[in-house]
């Protein structure tokens, strides 16, 4: 099976490096070996199936692997048309075919985000052949010895990877119990599986800063307002963490010999994502606590602050993020006046300091202009020169136009659009008190350009 890419023929009147490089990516001859014929077998009654398989299969075997686009391939023809497949006589041999291509994506792709969505689509798909195999569920559950040994093995090497596969792994010991599956009769190793997921997990939670400790009297806590904080932090904490790694060791299958009902018990054991999202849950509760009445805001706002810095809580800082503009207002309400320059500097030193502003641009902006409005509510020109001079300070999002993308969108930062709608909308809030803001922004404009889509018009 060959499919050929023919180049364009080269213009003699200049020469591109670009071009070049990208005539030299598309001047291969691409085959598709042997091996994956069952899955093209499969689909040859199907024409736009098996020309989206023929696509994935091309780009699989392409000297330039594009795996974010193999991936999401991937997952479409494997779970949105699993009932094609499984129906099919040669159906196993197609369904196996698609499962290793899951771990090749895995285990070859360079990018940490592809790999970790490819766990979870893989986890996905195993989901799919437990819940939607049918008559064939018997025929299609002798792949699961291969599944349990190459995800543990893989996991015995890159171990931060599979720090989500408890969450998953839930998932699947469910839909194993409401169907009623004897999985063991299959793969005895799932039971190991489980476990070292779980601990995984745990251990990966263990290494990062215990949130017990963020909270001190020297942050003007009380005792009364500390212990309620880390009444509310501790299924957090590295204590609790602990704890569970005991508990966890009773169901360590290489210590336990009877099998029944163990597997269930993991159902109530927390997960990644319980762990994470319980960040978020602790400033609600602060927001709530009776014991920091009169600045609950200010201690939510300042937990969500703390999370912020915290690289491996990247999953919930957009979630944070807005918590915080949301909890702005009240700040303001709540803090004593003479602390809202002080106030002010602190929100505009943990934007500067968060992981990436073009990351989570509307949320910024978003925190900024509420900002912006409880300052000029102040009517405090004193207030409102150091939150400009913070503001400016924060720096400006040029356009940074670079090239353009596959579908031929020219690629620019797509914050910067959104720094001048934000500073636009302050002006317009105080045009009189914002002079400097406005020459900020013509210098800013001349100095780097702008650049606006005929979308951001609407």
């Amino acid at each position: 099976m060959t499919t050929k890419n023919s180049p364009n023929k080269k213009s003699s009147g200049w020469d591109s490096s670009a071009l070049k490089v990208n005539l030299e990516r598309t001047a291969v001859t691409i085959e598709i070996p042997e091996q994956y014929a069952p899955l093209l077998k499969v689909v040859e009654d199907h024409y736009g199936l098996q020309k989206k398989t023929r696509e994935l299969l091309t780009e699989l075997n392409h000297p330039f692997i594009n795996w974010e686009y193999v991936l999401k391939e991937l997952k479409t023809i494997s779970i949105g048309d699993f009932y094609i497949y499984n129906n099919h006589q040669d159906g196993f041999s197609a369904l196996s075919m698609m499962l290793h291509i899951y771990f090749d994506v895995i285990k070859l792709a360079s990018n940490k985000d592809i790999k970790d969505s490819a766990i979870h689509y893989l986890f996905d798909y195993i989901d799919t052949i437990l819940t939607r195999s049918g008559e064939y569920l018997p025929r299609n559950l002798s792949m699961f010895p291969d599944i349990t040994i190459s995800l543990i093995n893989i996991a015995d090497g890159e171990d931060t990877l599979f720090k989500k596969c408890s969450a998953y792994l839930k998932r699947i010991i469910k839909s194993i119990t409401e169907n009623k599956i004897d999985i063991h009769t299959y793969t005895p190793m799932f039971d190991r599986l489980v476990y070292r997921m779980f601990k995984l997990t745990y251990q990966f939670w263990l290494a990062q800063p215990d949130p017990s400790m963020w909270f001190t009297e020297s942050e003007s806590e009380t005792n009364e307002s500390i212990n309620a904080y880390r009444q509310f932090v501790r299924p957090l904490s590295h204590q609790y963490l602990l704890a569970l790694l005991e508990e966890l060791e009773i169901l360590n299958p290489n210590t336990q010999k009877k099998r029944e009902n163990l597997i269930k018990k993991y159902l109530d054991m927390p997960d990644y994502f319980q762990i994470i999202n319980g960040y978020l849950l602790v400033a609600d509760q602060l927001e709530k606590s009776p014991a920091h009445q009169g600045r609950q805001h200010l201690a939510k706002l300042s937990f969500l602050f703390k999370t912020m810095d915290v690289p491996s809580l990247a999953d919930i800082h957009a979630g944070a993020l807005r918590e915080i503009n949301h909890s702005l207002k009240m700040v303001f309400q709540e803090e004593k006046k003479g602390n809202l320059s002080e106030f002010v500097r602190k929100i505009f030193g943990f934007l500067k300091k968060s992981k990436s502003q073009r990351e989570f641009s509307v949320a910024n902006f978003d925190c900024i202009t509420t900002t912006a409005k409880e300052v000029f509510a102040q009517e405090n020109h004193s207030l409102a020169d150091i939150f400009i001079d913070e503001l400016i300070a924060y720096g400006f999002q040029y356009p940074e136009i670079k090239g353009s993308t596959e579908e031929w969108q020219i690629k620019v930062n797509p914050a910067h659009i959104i720094n001048i709608r934000s500073w636009l909308e302050i002006i317009g809030m105080k045009p009189r008190w914002t002079k400097r803001l406005i020459s900020a922004l013509i210098i800013n404009l001349k100095m780097g350009g702008i650049f606006v889509r005929d979308t951001d018009l609407i």
